[in-house]
């Protein structure tokens, strides 16, 4: 009877230290599973400054991920995304359907780099996404999972740099300046462009620039910057 009460003592000890070991190491586990995945679906080199993912309550949040340009487009961050917050309805996911209650997406900054060859970083990053996609845009997620809604969005977003490999030293900015717009009941990449349509025509934020986002004017004359253009590349498409 002791030794059978001991064994269980040291069962106990060993799942309770086991337990500390998944609290303490989650953090820096699934920070490294987060990098290798974007890693793998956009073959660039991928930082994350912290993962945290609740315990006791359904919620994930990522913090200072930068996506860094291959070696072809200079090398230098890409895209840096200061948070992402994720609040998740936990009942919806156990029926397969992901419902996001809050989504704070804050997007410090996009550089998008044009190579020698007139080929850009975001035309790059989309073929390798479609690669791991080949059956097209759906709602259909992971493990069967649907995609149902977003009840709210905080969007913020920072600065667009554009820069062409012919001209590395004239870059040019767009800072659209969104900060905290909240945008509700989301159901599509759509009904996101459309709000940001609303805002920046709201902000004065102009159309400038035709059909493409690139152009060889300084910043805020003919040929800039098109931010929303550039924001539909940064965009999934839509599912018809």
């Amino acid at each position: 009877m002791k030794t059978f009460f001991r064994w269980t003592i040291r069962v106990i000890v060993g799942l309770l230290l086991a337990l500390v070991a998944v609290i303490v190491l989650r953090e820096p586990l699934l920070r490294w599973m987060a990098e290798r995945q974007l890693r793998r679906q956009t073959g660039l080199e991928t930082k994350i400054g912290k993962f945290d993912v609740g315990i006791f309550s359904p919620m994930i949040t990522i913090r200072d991920l930068k996506i860094y340009n291959s070696a072809a487009f200079g090398g230098k961050p890409l895209l840096d995304l200061a948070e992402l917050h994720v609040e998740y309805d936990a009942d919806a996911l156990r029926a397969l359907k992901l419902r996001l209650k809050l989504v704070r997406f804050n997007l410090a900054e996009v550089n998008v780099v044009t190579d020698t060859n007139g080929r850009n970083n975001l035309q790059e990053l989309q073929d390798k996404a479609q690669q791991a996609a080949p059956g097209g845009a759906t709602n259909q997620l992971a493990l069967g999972v649907e995609f149902d809604k977003i009840d709210t969005l905080d969007l913020t977003l920072g600065m667009l740099r554009y820069t062409d490999m012919k001209q590395p030293d004239r870059p040019q900015e767009v800072d659209l300046g969104l900060k905290h717009e909240v945008i509700h009941n989301v159901k599509s990449a759509n009904d996101i462009n459309q709000a940001l349509v609303n805002v920046m025509l709201r902000r004065g934020i102009g159309l400038l620039g035709g059909g493409s986002p690139f152009g060889g004017a300084a910043q805020g004359g003919a040929g800039a910057l098109n931010p929303l253009t550039l924001w539909k590349q940064l965009s999934p498409p839509a599912k018809n």
